[in-house]
């Protein structure tokens, strides 16, 4: 969606967008016999926390050709890299996390944050403007309980410290994208309990009633043998299908069918993806499904784990399906992987647990600021798989077949700031979008209340 007259993400650049910045802000500096002018960003719009690779383009197309990039007021931002050639000038700037929590889980544009820019060449000083997005830092080290209150987070940066336990509220999926770090050191339960499901998981039947269907997890545990074998299954990437698309809100584990008593409530789900590090060690991440003594246990819960650089992998990892009476068990839960040199079981026992390994892009691999007319993007994925590389529109650039757990692809660029997106497209005609990259893209479809992230971006700038 081109949301506010923006075409990177469905973001409103907030009240300074569109305004001329080429009769703004002297600052007192002396500029000699330089003409003024203006130039534009390619992405208007940047969150704090996250380090953004964008473009700069002169509006009347003038050579920026040994032109020095400054960030002089507004915002803090840190230019660490910046090339100019032709009437581009490609930069990878650091945004820093300068503002107060706001206690605000998903930002309004209002709160924006006016970012200017200079552009010096011989001859003209350039000016242009990012607008950046507030978010807020999200710090839990006590060893208190502490709930996610709100299921979906966009935030700056995410620290959980080694005592704290984290579980939270009934109803959707956590979602959480840090546009920085993710340090997760404590544990994070979203394991169903007394009959009850949290972060979309299915509560358990009533006594002499059926399961709950919590959507496209696992299912729950039947209160007989005779009304099935007891293990609801998990249908490929099904269960974690909804997980990713944050505008929908039932993905847990089913909950199991009620007996003589109830039956167990189901497994949640959580998405965890950041552009920074990720650092889950020390981490217990559960989501398991209820037992009970007398009825269908709960099915096991998802997870999905989204980074661009290798991680520290978690302790443990526990999305088991809940016991039931008379072998009606609740179905394990599925666990899914997009980190570049990760297995997707992340090395651990996982019981009976299925894990997947998603599309991921390894950084590492490629320079984000080229001159060339090709790029050469490598990853993990699961044998199986085709890796489609498109724009953000959906047109396709390239694809290649996973081989023996890899993947590599050469993909055009154009001039300017190029935005793609990996896909993993699955046997069954399945579509899996990456959550590797170095930046999220944010859509708000038609009827949605809100723009949410829909995915990991891989963004390269290229120069003449």
């Amino acid at each position: 969606m081109d949301a506010g007259g923006m075409r990177d993400g469905g973001l409103d650049a907030g009240r300074d967008a569109g305004r001329d910045l080429g009769t703004m802000m002297d600052a007192g500096q002396d500029l000699g016999d330089r003409v003024r002018s203006s130039a534009s960003f390619g992405q208007r719009i940047a969150f704090e926390g996250q380090r953004l690779v964008n473009v700069l383009t002169a509006i009347a197309g003038e050579d920026l050709s040994g032109g020095e990039v400054r960030n002089i007021g507004g915002a803090p931002v840190t230019v660490e890299r910046a090339e100019c050639g032709g009437n581009l000038c490609a930069v990878v700037v650091s945004i820093d996390d300068d503002t107060a929590n706001l206690g605000v889980f998903i930002p309004n544009p209002i709160d924006n944050i006016r970012s200017d820019f200079q552009i010096l060449t011989d001859t003209t000083d350039y000016r242009a403007a990012l607008s950046v997005v507030a978010l807020d830092t999200i710090e839990l080290t006590s060893a208190d309980p502490a709930r996610l209150s709100q299921p979906i987070q966009i935030a700056a940066s995410l620290l959980v410290g080694p005592e704290a336990i984290v579980d939270a509220v009934p109803g959707v999926p956590v979602r959480l994208a840090i546009m920085g770090d993710l340090r997760f050191g404590g544990t994070l339960d979203l394991s169903g309990a007394s009959g009850e499901a949290v972060a979309g998981g299915g509560d358990g039947g009533e006594a002499g009633g059926p399961a709950e269907d919590a959507g496209p997890g696992a299912g729950g545990g039947h209160a007989t043998p005779g009304a099935g074998d007891g293990a609801g299954a998990v249908r490929g990437t099904d269960a974690l299908a909804c997980l990713t698309d944050l505008f929908s809100e039932t993905c847990g584990g089913g909950g199991g069918g009620g007996a003589t008593g109830n039956g167990g409530a189901g497994g949640g789900t959580a998405l965890l993806a950041a552009l920074g590090e990720v650092d889950l060690s020390g981490a217990r991440l559960l989501a398991e499904g209820e037992s009970v003594a007398s009825g269908g246990g709960g099915a096991g819960g998802g997870l999905v784990i989204g980074a661009a650089r290798p991680l520290a992998a978690p302790a443990s990892v526990n999305l088991g399906g809940g016991r039931g009476s008379d072998d009606a068990d609740g179905g394990a839960g599925r666990l899914r992987v997009d980190a570049p040199g990760a297995r997707a079981d992340l090395g651990l026992e996982l019981g009976e647990a299925s894990a997947y390994e998603g599309p991921s892009v390894d950084l590492r691999a490629f320079d984000p600021i080229v001159r060339t007319d090709a790029i050469t993007l490598a990853g993990e994925a699961t044998d199986g798989d085709t890796i489609v590389a498109e724009t953000l529109e959906g047109d396709e650039l390239a694809r290649t077949t996973v081989d023996a757990g890899a993947y590599s692809l050469s993909v055009p660029l154009a001039l300017g700031l190029n935005r793609l997106q990996v896909v993993a497209i699955r046997p069954d005609g399945e579509r899996v979008r990456s959550w590797s990259g170095n930046n999220f893209a944010f859509d708000r479809p038609d009827g949605a209340r809100r723009t949410l992230p829909t995915g990991a971006t891989v963004d390269v700038a290229r120069l003449p």
